[in-house]
């Protein structure tokens, strides 16, 4: 649960900024753009709803999360002049993900404890959740911080006078009748511009990362229920 709510909260943290930042949308236009992954989440809560106790729960949250991860490597493959098809379609996807790993992740947590012990459990629980997102989102945004540093140090390495012929030639016209200081200052902002872009697919990068790495993880769970009793499987075997 608390890398749930690394990939849920931290993911909240990264996108919005993204899309107003780098591709100049309003703060309603990021919301409908991040709108679809509310609805791909709905589709597959509904759906793993009626698949509990028909189907291992582990499978479910394998599928969940494999599905995050996929969305998560779509967005490492955004680019900076895209139209906003691949941010909806991976917002789909990352939704059915989320919905898969919510509901079956819960029962699992809960069927095999006795009912004086769940008010606790949810309590953990979401405390869990919250830790897990309050640490995704510090982690994301110190490594934002760190890798635009990082990259703007590489890419200004590449700026001298033998490359800059070989810049956007609507680049050249701009920085051309403002030649000096103002020039450099285009181009230096040019360059932070594509630095902060690359430091959001690093660490889009990182959370795929850590998504497909916590799969192995499912193999050490119980089995959830017994497939095809539609009953929970008891608290021993």
């Amino acid at each position: 649960m608390a890398v749930t709510g690394v990939l849920l909260l931290a993911g909240l943290a990264l996108l919005p900024p993204l899309l107003q930042n780098m591709y100049g949308y309003s703060v309603l236009q990021s919301g409908f753009l991040t709108a679809p992954r509310g609805v791909g989440t709905l589709i597959s809560m509904l759906l793993a709803g009626r698949l509990v106790g028909k189907v291992d729960s582990r499978a479910l949250v394998g599928i969940g999360v494999a599905l995050m991860g996929l969305s998560l490597w779509m967005m490492t493959g955004f680019a900076i002049d895209q139209p906003s098809r691949p941010v909806i379609v991976s917002g789909i996807v990352q939704g059915l993900g989320l919905g898969l790993i919510f509901v079956p992740l819960q029962s699992l947590a809960f069927e095999t404890l006795a009912p004086r012990l769940r008010t606790t459990a949810a309590a953990l629980l979401n405390l869990s959740r919250n830790i897990g997102g309050s640490v995704g989102i510090s982690v994301v945004s110190t490594q934002l911080v760190r890798m635009t540093q990082v990259s703007h140090q590489d890419l200004a390495a590449n700026i001298t006078q033998q490359t800059i012929p070989t810049l956007n030639p609507e680049v050249l016209q701009t920085i051309a009748p403002v030649a000096g200081p103002a020039a450099l200052a285009y181009i230096n902002a040019e360059v932070t511009r594509q630095a902060l872009f690359i430091a959001y697919l690093d660490d889009f990068k990182l959370m795929m990362i850590v998504t497909f790495a916590v799969l192995p993880l499912l193999l050490l769970m119980r089995r959830g229920n017994r497939v095809g009793t539609g009953r929970p499987a008891p608290a021993m075997d």
